[in-house]
């Protein structure tokens, strides 16, 4: 295809070149002249040993995407190019091999007056140095131990892929916690890193290929997610896990977790805002599978009544129902809990009154309020629903705009503490 692209060199206004997969040997001449080139594809050309120079001029390139591209002597070039050339404006750049860093070593320097090339990943290291604006990187296959330590330096790195890195323990400690996007598809850990919850402002999550596995993680906080590439269905393999926080990830599928017999906690906060009423009933009925469940968020749930899958639930001791737009029926869902369940939550429920199937909860200890003004105004708001429950000791009523705690509750605040 080589002679080919000689032609290319009358686009001058080129912006953008894809070339993946074409077998290329040898770049040639005409590249030096696209000067608007601001986008390169020269990804899975094995066989491009030759021509890397006539890229160094290229000072407006933005975006270089280099994975599975040449051979040991081409990627040797690749890095001497990158040290070299005119790229200190790089914003997004692929890199990446098939080729084990022993075969690179061994070939050394193709000149042998010059001195031998260091190490591909101190080359790697010492290269992104220089991309002070990088957004966006790639490195595809090309680590064996750790994440290179100039990445602490790319403060404008938003995107990372260590797809297929092989990574040892411990390698992702140095994680920038600035990302937005994190690929973990198939680079060997089998332990998610404490760093990783650092990583407040992470969008988008891709462990795809390995969660299953983690056999020995018992605690996964995926919260925040707008996009969980793979889906909860790859967590099958974790046999062990026991808390899940997935908290605004509008895309989970309760379904998925069928699988998690050892599941105990499980964070869903406003993880079925804009959904139908039927496709969060869907949702919700898949809970009544996790038979161990102990503590489960519905939070901002957008339900309209007590979700039916819980009352299947003989291990159930916390409850969060709170802001959920108004609970309405489904109270009698409740009562198959009296005997275990200790905290409930339903604060911003828009409650005018206290639902008389509470007063089934005898193992009670916590309940919440919350932010239900209609009970402060309420004529009939059902107080004596709550003076039957012989274990409650902290009752919060904040922002139920009372003037002063009822009189009903008079005889519950001699063994509760109540905040109001």
């Amino acid at each position: 295809m080589g002679p080919h692209l000689d032609a290319i060199a009358c686009h001058t206004t080129l912006t953008r070149l894809e070339l993946q997969g074409c077998d290329l040997t040898t770049l040639p001449v005409a590249f030096s002249s696209l000067s608007a080139l601001r986008h390169l594809d020269l990804s899975e050309n094995g066989g491009l040993d030759h021509g890397w120079e006539h890229l160094a001029g290229l000072a407006g390139l933005t975006r270089l995407v280099l994975t599975y591209s040449g051979g040991t002597s081409g990627l040797l070039q690749q890095y001497r190019l990158l040290s070299c050339g005119s790229f200190t404006w790089m914003q997004s750049l692929a890199l990446g091999t098939d080729v084990e860093e022993d075969a690179l070593l061994a070939a050394g320097s193709e000149d042998e007056d010059e001195a031998p090339l260091e190490p591909p990943a101190l080359q790697l290291a010492s290269l992104l140095l220089r991309f002070t604006h990088l957004a966006s990187l790639e490195l595809v296959e090309c680590m064996a131990n750790a994440l290179p330590s100039p990445l602490s330096s790319l403060v404008a790195l938003r995107s990372l892929s260590l797809y297929r890195c092989g990574l040892a323990e411990g390698a992702l400690e140095r994680l920038p916690t600035q990302l937005t996007s994190l690929d973990l598809t198939d680079c060997g850990i089998q332990h998610l890193p404490a760093r990783l919850s650092l990583c407040t402002g992470l969008q988008s999550l891709s462990l795809q290929g390995r969660l299953s596995a983690l056999s020995a993680l018992e605690r996964l906080d995926v919260g925040d997610s707008r996009r969980l590439t793979g889906g909860l269905a790859q967590l099958s393999g974790c046999s062990r896990l026991a808390c899940l926080q997935a908290d605004y990830c509008p895309d989970i599928q309760v379904d998925e977790l069928s699988g998690l017999a050892a599941l105990r906690v499980l964070g869903l906060a406003g993880s079925c805002r804009g959904a139908d009423s039927a496709t969060i009933s869907a949702r919700l009925h898949a809970i009544s599978g996790l038979r161990r469940l102990e503590a489960p968020s519905l939070a901002q749930a957008q339900v309209a009544e007590v979700p039916a899958a819980i009352a299947a639930l003989s291990r159930l001791s916390s409850l969060d129902l709170s802001w959920t737009e108004g609970l309405a029926t489904g109270w009698q869902h409740l009562a198959h809990l009296g005997s275990h369940l200790a905290s409930l939550n339903l604060s911003g429920s828009a409650l005018a009154a206290i639902p008389p199937q509470l007063s089934c909860l005898q193992a009670l200890q916590r309940l919440r309020l919350d932010d239900n003004p209609a009970l402060g105004s309420s004529p009939a708001p059902g107080w004596h629903h709550l003076l039957s429950l012989p274990c409650l000791t902290r009752l919060s009523l904040l922002r139920c705009k009372f003037a002063q705690l009822p009189q009903q509750l008079g005889p519950l605040r001699e063994r509760a503490r109540i905040r109001f």
